[in-house]
C-alpha cells in the first residue's frame, strides 16, 4: 500500500493542528490519516491503538499490519503521539517511549525515563524526528540512535516542558519552532521560539500565567501561513471579588520575525482598554485548544464566556470563532461555532480542510450541537468530530476509546 498524498509530517509539524492539542492546518482532503489513542476497535473492526484511513478509499489499513497485539499495547500504553518518519508510524507513548511499526509488528527503539515524562509532541525536522518531552530536553532520533538537544543555559530554573513544535521554512532553511512550559510553582510561564540549527536559539517574550495550569498531552499550538497561534492561560482578579478566575487569551507566533501578537476585539462603549479573554473557569481546567480552519480561528475547550464584551453562547459556549483571524490587529467579531456541550472538548491534529475534535479528557463521550441548532448524528455517544469552519459532522467509524492523536501521512510503505 503507497501512496502519494500531501504530508501532513513533513509539513510544518507532523503534530495537532494536535493538542494538545494538541492544531496545524494541511491543504487538502486526501491523503492517509493515523489515529493513535486508547481504543482496541474502530467502527466496526478491532484496531488496536492504531487506526490507518486512506481517504481516497474510504478505507481502513489492515489492523495485522498497523495495529498493535495485546502484548504490545500493554508494554507501549495508550499512544499519545503519532508521527510519520522514514515512511513509517511512529508512536510516543505516555511513559517517553517511542516506537516504530515494523510493517508488522511493533519495536521499541526509546526505552521511556517513565510516566513522569511523557510524549508531548513529535514533528519532522531536518531529515530528524524531534521527540517533546514533559520536564525533558528536546531529543533528535536519526532512525538509528537519539541524541540530546537543548540550551539549558537559558534555563537556570531546571528544563521547562515543551508543549508544541512546529516548522517554518526561512531563507530555504527549516525553522523548528517551539512553545515552552516554564513550570515555576506556582506558576507556569509560556516562551515560544526558534532554532535553526540546534546550536543557536532564539527566544520571544516570556509571559507570566499566575498560578496557571499544564497537563500533560497539551494542545495549545497551530500553524496558519507561517504562524504559530495557541493559548495562554493565566488567573484574571475579578472586580470586586476575593477570588480570581481562570482564563485564556489568544497569542499568535512569528518564527519568521521572533514576534508575538494579541487577538484583539474593539472596546465596547464605555469600558476601559482590556484585551479579550476566555473565562475556563470550570475545575479541571482543560486548556483550550486554537486551530485556524475555514478562514477564521476557532477556539475549543471548556470557556464559557468571552470578554469584556461578556458574550456568553449558551448554545454552544464551549466553541466560538475569532472574526477575522486577525492577530496583531483588530478583530470585529465573535461568535458560535457550535460544539460539544456536555463536556470540555480539545482539537486533534488537521484533516486536510478540516479539524478533528475530542473530549479534552480522552474517555468520556459528548454530545454535538450543529451550529443553528440540533445535534449531529451519534447524540450522546461521540468521541471523535470533525469541524471544517461551518459544518459539525460525526466521524463515521467512531472509537470505543479515546483518540490523543490524528496525524497526516504522504506515504506509508508496506
Amino acid at each position: 500500500m503507497t501512496s502519494t498524498f500531501d504530508s501532513h509530517a513533513a509539513s510544518s509539524a507532523g503534530a495537532f493542528l494536535e493538542s494538545a492539542a494538541h492544531a496545524r492546518g494541511v491543504p487538502g482532503s486526501s491523503g492517509l490519516l493515523v489515529f493513535g489513542g486508547g481504543f482496541t476497535t474502530f467502527g466496526a473492526a478491532t484496531h488496536g491503538y492504531i487506526a490507518v484511513y486512506d481517504e481516497a478509499s474510504g478505507s481502513y489499513g489492515d489492523n495485522s499490519i498497523w495495529g498493535a497485539d495485546i502484548g504490545v499495547r500493554s508494554s507501549m500504553g495508550v499512544p499519545r503521539k503519532v508521527a510519520v518518519y522514514q515512511n513509517t508510524v511512529y508512536v510516543g507513548a505516555g511513559d517517553g517511549s517511542i516506537w516504530r511499526c515494523n510493517k508488522p509488528g511493533w519495536t521499541q527503539v526509546i526505552v521511556g525515563p517513565g510516566s513522569g515524562n511523557p510524549v508531548l509532541d513529535m514533528c519532522v525536522w531536518q531529515g530528524y524526528l524531534v521527540i517533546a518531552r514533559q520536564h525533558q530536553a528536546l531529543r533528535l532520533w536519526d532512525g538509528a540512535s537519539e541524541t540530546m538537544m537543548e540550551d539549558a543555559a537559558n534555563y537556570p530554573e531546571g528544563l521547562p516542558s515543551c508543549e508544541s513544535l512546529g516548522v517554518v521554512t526561512v531563507g530555504g532553511v527549516e525553522r523548528l519552532a517551539f512553545l515552552w512550559c516554564l513550570d515555576l510553582s506556582p506558576d507556569f510561564d509560556w516562551q515560544p521560539g526558534y532554532t535553526d540549527d540546534g546550536s543557536t536559539w532564539t527566544y520571544g517574550t516570556r509571559l507570566i500565567s499566575a498560578g496557571g495550569s499544564t497537563s500533560d498531552n497539551a494542545r495549545r499550538w497551530c500553524e496558519s501561513s507561517g504562524e504559530f497561534y495557541f493559548i495562554r492561560d493565566f488567573e484574571y482578579a475579578v472586580s470586586g471579588s476575593s477570588g480570581t478566575n481562570k482564563m485564556g487569551q489568544c497569542k499568535a507566533y512569528d518564527p519568521t520575525t521572533n514576534t508575538l501578537a494579541t487577538w484583539q476585539k474593539p472596546n465596547p462603549p464605555g469600558q476601559s482598554t482590556r484585551l479579550p479573554t476566555f473565562n475556563i473557569t470550570s475545575s479541571p481546567l482543560y486548556n483550550a485548544s486554537l486551530a485556524t480552519v475555514g478562514g477564521t480561528a476557532v477556539v475549543i475547550g471548556e470557556q464559557t464566556q468571552f470578554s469584556p464584551t461578556n458574550v456568553t453562547f449558551t448554545a454552544c459556549d464551549r466553541s466560538v470563532k475569532l472574526v477575522p483571524s486577525t492577530f496583531g490587529g483588530t478583530g470585529d467579531a465573535v461568535s458560535s461555532v457550535g460544539g460539544f456541550l456536555s463536556i470540555a472538548a480539545t482539537i486533534f491534529e488537521a484533516g486536510g480542510d478540516r479539524i478533528f475534535v475530542g473530549p479534552a479528557d480522552h474517555s468520556t463521550a459528548a454530545v454535538v450541537t450543529q451550529n443553528g441548532g440540533g445535534t449531529i448524528s451519534g447524540g450522546a455517544s461521540l468521541r471523535l468530530a470533525t469541524f471544517d469552519g461551518a459544518t459539525w459532522e460525526a466521524w463515521p467509524d467512531q472509537p470505543n476509546g479515546g483518540v490523543w492523536s490524528v496525524t497526516r501521512a504522504a506515504s506509508l510503505t508496506i
